[in-house]
């Protein structure tokens, strides 16, 4: 199964037309860098509160880029804000975006594509396998809005960070979004990181937040 911030990014990537992000490079770097936070949420290794981001447990993942983040905050352990550590990973965000985009590429999920834009600057294309598994986490992102049904922590994770990232239409249509705008929304409140992911977002990037 794929890591929360590797669904993240098979989400971002798998546009239903055809394309890739249109986000300002910074809103989605900053998504981008919650996730990797929220995979250490997951594995209780952290948590937050209004003010901080807490080390839950010290120990190593197995996760080799998880744990270069897990070592960075082993040394503030509490006194630094969740917003702080998003910074933080983007300082390394080339590097571990190319480590997460190469291990889907390795599992058949992603292909990658190496071009030259008009026939001189060097250009790298990703796009989503069609049997990969985004299908799966969009049908099951899908099915959860449309019922009444009590999200488990990770999709309630994985839903915050695609409002605060403006990529809902990776899940559903506009007019279709008009008629669940309200349960994303609720849904997306339920968690304190995705909501300082929206905050950093929204205090680098004004621009207008909409499902």
């Amino acid at each position: 199964m794929p890591t929360f911030s590797e669904e993240f990014l098979l989400l971002a990537l798998s546009d239903p037309k055809g394309g890739f992000v249109r986000e300002p490079p910074e809103r989605f770097d900053n998504a981008l860098a919650g996730a990797i936070l929220m995979d250490l949420a997951l594995l209780n290794r952290i948590d937050t509160d209004i003010d901080h981001l807490i080390l839950v447990e010290a120990a190593p993942t197995g996760d080799s880029l998880l744990d270069k983040v897990l070592a960075a905050i082993r040394e503030y352990p509490d006194s630094k804000s969740t917003a702080y550590w998003i910074e933080e990973i983007r300082y390394r965000l080339d590097e571990f975006r190319e480590v997460l985009i190469g291990r889907l590429v390795d599992r058949g999920m992603v292909q990658r594509e190496d071009k030259k834009l008009l026939g001189i600057f060097p250009q790298t294309r990703y796009s989503v396998l069609p049997a990969s598994e985004a299908k799966k986490v969009r049908e099951r992102l899908r099915k959860l809005i449309l019922s009444d049904d009590i999200p488990d922590p990770r999709d309630i994770l994985l839903i915050s960070l695609l409002v605060s990232c403006n990529l809902v239409d990776r899940l559903f249509s506009r007019a279709e979004t008009e008629e669940v705008q309200d349960r994303i929304e609720q849904i997306s409140q339920m968690d304190l990181i995705g909501q300082a992911v929206f905050k950093t977002i929204l205090q680098e990037i004004i621009i207008p937040i909409s499902y």
